[in-house]
């Protein structure tokens, strides 16, 4: 964890036992901090991050990598509610809260039917980010997985910034 980690830790609110837990780290070719997606203790795609961007925020690594995947897989397995965030970073910040949360890569509305069985009967909570794609996505998650679960909830955070999120939320003063 070096200078490069210290502006997105103090940004995302992330500590830097965070930062190690889940692997983060920076590509300075491509000026993006990078994501590592694992399944089953396999690293199966890193998701590069560039904060402020307004187009692709957030690309997978390469061509063939960017098939939606739940995120962090192996670590909200044995949660009976699980809060599923719209993106990486807000599900991370989650995790250091202690907060058992999932996103999937891929964006808002995006739910492959591999995350089907693991969510058979929990209580899932969907936080997505204040804008209309977060709005949306919610609705379109919750109308896929309401016969799986066995409770289905949007949360509207109290945000009236377009386009605000979790984090906006955890880090307000």
């Amino acid at each position: 964890v070096g200078n490069v980690a210290t502006t997105i830790m103090r940004r995302r609110g992330w500590t830097r036992s965070t930062v190690r837990r889940f692997h983060l780290g920076y590509d300075p070719a491509h000026e993006r901090y990078t994501i590592p997606i694992y399944e089953k203790g396999v690293c199966v795609n890193i998701r590069r991050y560039r904060p402020g961007a307004a187009a692709d925020k957030v690309i997978s690594y390469g061509e063939g990598y960017g098939a939606p995947r739940f995120f962090p897989y192996d670590e909200m397995r044995d949660a009976s509610r699980v809060v599923w965030l719209e993106g990486e970073t807000d599900t991370i910040l989650a995790h250091q809260w202690g907060i058992p949360a999932l996103t999937v890569t891929g964006g808002a509305g995006t739910a492959p039917a591999y995350v089907r069985p693991y969510l058979q009967g929990k209580e899932v909570l969907l936080c997505f980010d204040c804008d209309d794609a977060g709005r949306l996505g919610a609705k379109r998650i919750a109308a896929l997985i309401d016969r799986y679960v066995s409770k289905v909830s949007i949360i509207t955070l109290p945000l009236t910034q377009r386009g605000a999120d979790f984090t906006d939320f955890m880090l307000m003063p």
